[in-house]
């Protein structure tokens, strides 16, 4: 009986409760394409191999060019309150959906580390990137952000981190439940509408949940071998060398903006601050009333931050 009770305080509070996918054999029939229509019209193929590629999508005509990298089991997506907000003529903006996940590709190649994406990416930019360019990048995409510049043949203007995945200690807990073959099995018996609520309850400040926010992380579920991806980078989440990783940040010249949700829950506001006091050359902005994803949640308030960084730093 005290199994059960922990296992259910356990489902009711485990954001991994997002990235778990309906156990319905209709819907796993259907998925891909629903996944082609809901999570983007607007699709451009970058091959990262003979057959495999990551999905993009490119809005405006400007010279600045804007990188948007999503957080953990997301999609691009996820800028979509925000992304219309920056004037076409100055802005042209790539909303990048990561390796197995939105409309990109997901082979079972078991290469879904951190440092995997970030080579990804980087390759993306210098072949696809001509003049000025920031990355912005939230969560597990702000851990990319930090990563590529090495990699990259020209220096981003700018680094914008969104409630950053930057540091080893405090990991989110929901990436042990996802490695963990018995209650990732379990969870995933869990009607999708019931963990994507619950779920968004732990991950959004308690006056931001919506609707169209429901929808868009239901449909970035959606995917042929989603599973697969989710849980093959939980498990090589966090890099052999962390600690070296973690130690170059103070190496960062680039200006860097990093934004916080103050009642962010999955990645605690100290977090911000210690990777502010690691990077010289960052500023660091708070917004109150706000969980772990800005973006979606105070858009206007994380688009001003955002815009006022860009204008400060052409």
């Amino acid at each position: 009986m005290r199994n059960i009770i922990l296992i259910s305080f356990f489902l009711i509070n485990s954001f991994n409760l997002v990235f778990c996918q309906q156990n319905d054999r209709y819907l796993l029939q259907n998925q891909v394409k629903k996944s082609e229509i809901n999570i983007n019209l607007e699709n451009k193929k970058f091959y990262i191999s003979n057959s495999d590629y990551i999905s993009y999508s490119e809005f405006g005509e400007g010279k600045k060019n804007l990188i948007f990298l999503h957080g953990f089991a997301s999609s691009k997506n996820s800028w979509d309150d925000i992304k219309e907000k920056f004037d076409p003529k100055e802005f042209k903006l790539f909303l990048i959906d990561l390796k197995g996940f939105g409309n990109s590709s997901t082979p079972k190649d078991n290469k879904y580390s951190i440092l995997d994406q970030t080579k990804i990416i980087s390759n993306f930019i210098n072949k696809k990137i001509n003049g000025d360019y920031y990355i912005i990048g939230h969560s597990y995409g702000g851990g990319i952000t930090l990563l590529s510049p090495p990699l990259l043949t020209v220096s981003p203007k700018g680094l914008i981190l969104i409630d950053c995945a930057a540091y080893s200690s405090n990991i989110p807990f929901f990436i042990k439940y996802l490695t963990n073959p018995i209650t990732n099995k379990f969870l995933y018996c869990i009607p999708s509408k019931v963990r994507v609520k619950l779920s968004l309850k732990k991950i959004l400040h308690k006056d931001n949940y919506s609707k169209k926010i429901f929808n868009r992380y239901k449909n970035s579920l959606k995917g042929k071998n989603r599973r697969y991806s989710i849980i093959k980078t939980a498990k090589q989440i966090i890099p052999e060398n962390y600690e070296q990783i973690i130690s170059s940040y103070k190496k960062i010249k680039i200006p860097t903006l990093i934004i916080w949700g103050k009642q962010d829950n999955i990645l605690p506001i100290e977090q911000g601050k210690a990777l502010n006091k690691e990077i010289k050359t960052s500023q660091f902005k708070t917004i109150d009333s706000c969980g772990h994803v800005p973006q979606e949640e105070k858009p206007e308030e994380t688009y001003k931050l955002i815009i006022d960084f860009l204008n400060s730093n052409s």
